[in-house]
């Protein structure tokens, strides 16, 4: 004889492996795409020369972070004068790395699937020098002796922790990011301080190579 469950402990019973089958575990589609959008304002990369001193910056946490945490991976990326460490290689313990794309920030939809470099003691992932990475040095152009970031160019990094990927395009390297057309610019007794990175970046917190979807 065959027993027959009660209909109101079917119904419980189905209720129970529909909600289960429907419950979010933080890897279905509706997890995929998990992109944060930033904006950092006036991170000081040291203002007086020899540029010596670092700042260490988290992406992940969007965040400076003390000098002590220079030998871990919780930093990403780091700042002085107009040099840009990865946290990799030469640069610190991290999985990191960078590529510099020949392409506008808008334009940059998914993070290359190789290409990354790190940081050695004689080349970094993103190279320094004017016009070699990031910036122009205008010398005697006008407005003179400027550090312009180059249009067109976005830089695309991993993670120390080697699980995430981002995209980073430098704003400014003067306090407030100011307008560089301006006379107040072009004199440098008036012009801000330079050494003080504005920069805008997206990163993909999921792991995958997507910052659009």
């Amino acid at each position: 004889m065959k027993m027959q469950l009660p209909l109101t402990l079917i119904i419980l019973f189905a209720l129970v492996i529909g909600f289960t089958a429907c419950d979010d575990s933080g890897t279905g589609p509706e997890n995929d795409f998990q992109v944060e959008i930033n904006t950092a304002t006036d991170i000081p990369a040291d203002t007086t020369r020899p540029y010596t001193d670092i700042t260490y910056y988290s992406l992940r946490e969007n965040t400076t972070l003390e000098d002590t945490d220079s030998a871990t991976t919780q930093w990403d990326v780091a700042f002085s004068g107009t040099t840009i460490y990865t946290n990799s290689g030469s640069s610190g313990p991290g999985e990191g790395g960078a590529v510099v794309l020949d392409a506008a920030f808008d334009d940059v939809s998914i993070a290359p699937s190789g290409g990354y470099e790190t940081d050695t003691d004689t080349l970094l992932a993103i190279p320094t020098g004017s016009d070699n990475g990031w910036y122009h040095y205008t010398n005697q152009q006008e407005p003179q002796h400027a550090v312009l970031p180059l249009g067109n160019k976005t830089i695309v990094l991993k993670t120390a922790d080697g699980n995430h990927y981002a995209k980073l395009n430098i704003l400014s390297w003067y306090k407030g990011n100011p307008d560089t057309s301006t006379e107040e610019f072009a004199n440098m007794e008036t012009r801000p301080t330079g050494s003080m990175y504005t920069f805008e970046y997206t990163i993909q917190m999921n792991g995958s190579r997507e910052f659009v979807e």
